[in-house]
């Protein structure tokens, strides 16, 4: 039986840890249960418990104390942390000290106690190599992890040098054949809300142990935390293993990683497979096949193993082809300058055979912004839902929830259009006329000389039908023009705001800046740095 030891000055929680958890179940017993560090340090000296529960914030001697007495004596005593919420730095600094897993007292119930328990079990039970002398399990994670990243990307060691550090990190000998996959942890931000973790550095540290817990039961098997919800695992097979044999271990992997996920995380993963190479010679190359394998999950959805090939490329880019096909054909319930104006759209977007996942939502993005130029609808209302459905193209995690997102905006859209009441004819030719000679000098005179209206009549006649000005109306088409350009364009913003009929750059930035929320420099950075046609990266 695991002895296990609980430091809790707050009676309550003590005795809630203690009778909350069938401790025989998991092959424990508790020991001791006590009020301050002190008497935990005394019992540790003389007990040496397996397992350690203890508070971080406790009279006479706080647990950050005992945990830096414990760890000048040894590394591999388990230790779980209870904390608060307005502890998180000490639990932070606790996490980094080797500590297994924290609960926060504010918000635990049994079974989520209970899930760590398990956790720290599974741990010792399967636990086959012993730290590194005098290093804890923390820091032999970090040093594993920056060895393979300074490889990887920093090109600081050659193959057969990264070949020989590898195998003296306490794993196996180097593997003769291997692979890189991607793992990504689905629905992130539901993870962080379920850590009441808002800047995710609780939730990463968590995510790592509990992964690092399966990878080292596995021979030929380096994790490294990639960036925010992704992990690299490097998968090696010695030459003695058949390609089958290799499959299977790999497979068997994965399971338990998906296992372990939905258990622990309450959540599930993607996994991205690139194809087998012969050494680390070959590692970089693979990697890049990873994250092409990865493209895949924007088509295929969450929770699958993609793996990589020229032909899965093709099928995936086939795949894309033929959904936005089939969206066209829903187009036959517009009207016929929309539907034309959307398939112009459509036709250029498959000419260009760009199918990365942040190509595809720029594409629906600009199909929002074509459908809300061609309808002329102008009240506020619509601004608001186009704004609020580019925020959900922008997020779609998936091919078919982006095309849903658009579908929905295209219905409302038409909807509205069918609310409001139609334009006269002098309306429609300034709006027409406006369309077309946007980029030149523009006035009120004009307009209404072309629609053989009084400028007044004219003006109260347009403000009436469309709720918005004339020349309003001209300011909004032309940034939705600049907007375009800058986007598409390298063209400067002077430049642009001369395209758009507007050539005092000072008043074209103000106005800029007040229909869209950022002056035009700031928009195209966003874009770039993104991948927008308004910030979309989901690659």
């Amino acid at each position: 039986m695991y002895r296990v030891l609980i430091a809790e000055d707050e009676f309550l929680v003590r005795i809630g840890v203690k009778n909350s958890i069938p401790w025989e179940e998991y092959g424990m017993s508790v020991i001791a249960d006590v009020s301050n560090g002190k008497e935990a340090w005394d019992i540790y000296e003389k007990e040496k418990p397996d397992l350690i529960i203890t508070d971080i914030k406790m009279p006479i001697m706080g647990g950050m104390e005992l945990i830096e007495r414990i760890r000048d004596k040894d590394a591999s005593t388990k230790i779980v942390i209870l904390s608060c919420l307005s502890e998180f730095e000490l639990a932070r600094k606790a996490l980094s000290m080797g500590v297994s897993d924290y609960i926060l007292k504010l918000t635990m119930t049994p079974e989520e106690m209970q899930q760590v328990i398990a956790k720290i079990s599974a741990e010792m039970a399967s636990l086959k190599r012993p730290a590194v002398s005098g290093e804890s399990r923390a820091q032999r994670i970090e040093r594993q992890e920056k060895l393979l990243k300074d490889f990887l990307f920093g090109g600081l060691y050659s193959a057969e040098e990264f070949a020989a550090l590898s195998g003296g990190t306490g794993r196996s000998k180097p593997a003769d054949r291997l692979l890189i996959c991607l793992m990504e942890i689905d629905r992130y931000d539901a993870l962080k809300d379920r850590f009441n973790d808002d800047y995710g550095h609780l939730t990463e540290i968590n995510m790592t142990n509990v992964l690092h817990d399966v990878a080292d039961t596995y021979d030929h098997v380096q994790l490294a935390h990639d960036q925010k919800n992704r992990f690299m695992l490097v998968i090696g097979s010695p030459s003695s293993q058949s390609d089958a044999q290799f499959g299977q271990e790999t497979e068997t992997l994965l399971q338990h990683l998906r296992q372990v996920c939905s258990t622990y995380l309450n959540t599930t993963a993607t996994f991205a497979i690139s194809s087998a190479g012969s050494g680390y010679s070959q590692i970089k190359e693979l990697h890049k096949e990873s994250l092409l394998a990865l493209e895949m999950k924007f088509v295929c959805g969450e929770g699958t193993t993609l793996r990589y090939s020229q032909e899965s490329i093709r099928q995936r880019n086939g795949r894309i082809r033929e959904a936005l096909l089939q969206l066209e054909a829903s187009w036959n319930l517009v009207d016929d300058s929309l539907r034309q104006a959307l398939s112009e759209q459509l036709n250029k977007f498959l000419q260009e055979k760009r199918y990365g996942n942040t190509d595809v939502l720029n594409f629906f993005l600009r199909l929002m912004q074509v459908s809300l130029l061609t309808v002329r609808l102008q009240e506020d209302s619509i601004w608001s839902l186009h704004e609020l459905a580019s925020a959900s193209v922008r997020t779609a995690r998936t091919l078919e929830e982006a095309a849903g997102c658009f579908e929905d905006y295209l219905s409302r859209l038409v909807q509205c259009r069918a609310a409001t009441p139609q334009w006269s004819k002098e309306v429609k030719e300034a709006v027409r006329y406006m369309e077309l000679h946007y980029n030149q000098a523009i006035t009120l005179q004009q307009l209404a000389k072309h629609v053989n209206l009084s400028p007044a009549y004219f003006s109260t006649l347009f403000k009436k039908e469309t709720t918005c000005s004339p020349i309003d109306y001209l300011i909004q088409y032309r940034i939705g023009k600049a907007k375009e350009l800058l986007l598409e364009s390298d063209s400067l913003a002077y430049e642009i705001a001369e395209m758009v009929g507007i050539p005092d750059h000072s008043y074209f930035s103000r106005i800029f800046k007040k229909m869209t929320g950022m002056n035009p420099k700031s928009f195209r950075i966003s874009a770039d740095r993104n991948g927008e046609y308004a910030y979309a990266d989901q690659s």
